[in-house]
């Protein structure tokens, strides 16, 4: 299980790799543009990239070079059709951990990223919440010595606001920001994900702002 960011501006083919990705159940941001991935990347906690090339504004291997300049260490998969020695050793050259050619069989894809993951060099940082300890890496949360599973979803709201202490976010920024491929995505899925958090974890672990949303607690 991996936290996975997606970089694809085929609207089709984004939408099957997701569905192949959260089948294996991995947690999966996707998104059409690098922009949008710089955004996201600024939250950091991704294990794995998944980068087209020819993407509109900025192209791919420059979103890759971008990564590696400001320090991030996320394994990164090229995803393109450039199949060409010279474009290979571009993509490599540039910092990708791997380079798959369009196209190219799902259960190719799940295979390279499990290969990246068993990766010794792959270090995720844990974070911090209140007294708690997020590790990205393996969804977990260590309180007092005890390590706390949490399912994928629960895991993301809370890691989004260890990212975020002393930010308060409205109900529908934090799923938009959280959930964004979740069609079922509500308010009431939302209550419910923190009251489980909060149950297995601590009850303090988020804090509720009346009428403003909810926050990371102390």
């Amino acid at each position: 299980m991996a936290k996975i960011l997606l970089v694809e501006d085929d609207v089709d083919f984004n939408a099957l790799i997701c569905t192949y990705l959260k089948n294996e159940k991995h947690v999966v941001d996707a998104v059409f543009c690098c922009e949008d991935a710089q955004a996201l990347c600024e939250t950091g906690g991704f294990d794995v990239i998944l980068l087209d090339w020819n993407l509109p504004g900025m192209e791919g291997v420059e979103f890759l070079k971008w990564v590696r300049a400001r320090g991030g260490n996320e394994a990164i998969i090229m995803m393109t059709g450039k199949g060409a020695i010279p474009e290979r050793e571009e993509g490599l050259d540039s910092g990708a951990d791997d380079y798959l050619v369009k196209p190219f069989a799902p259960r190719e894809l799940l295979a390279r990223i499990r290969a990246v993951l068993r990766r010794p060099s792959l270090v995720v940082p844990t974070l911090s919440i209140g007294a708690a300890t997020l590790n990205p890496g393996s969804l977990s949360v260590t309180l007092d010595g005890v390590d706390v599973r949490l399912p994928p979803r629960e895991f993301a709201v809370l890691e989004f606001l260890a990212r975020h202490p002393n930010q308060v976010f409205s109900p529908e920024a934090l799923m938009s920001r959280v959930w964004k491929m979740e069609s079922e995505a509500s308010i009431d899925s939302l209550r419910t994900a923190i009251k489980l958090i909060r149950k297995r974890v601590s009850p303090g672990i988020i804090e509720t702002i009346t009428g403003a949303g909810y926050k990371a607690g102390n």
